[in-house]
């Protein structure tokens, strides 16, 4: 499995990174997930 460390990302472009990621047949771990960063609106 592919190791990512969340700390300091944006949630959107980390989650299309680990999208790809998994299309391509990895499987992915992200550990520090609770110090990601969330930009914009919730709505």
């Amino acid at each position: 499995p592919i190791l990512i460390d969340g700390r300091g990302h944006l949630l959107g472009r980390l989650a299309a990174i680990i999208a790809k990621t998994i299309l391509e047949g990895n499987r992915v771990i992200v550990v520090r997930c609770e110090q990601l960063n969330i930009s914009g609106n919730f709505f």
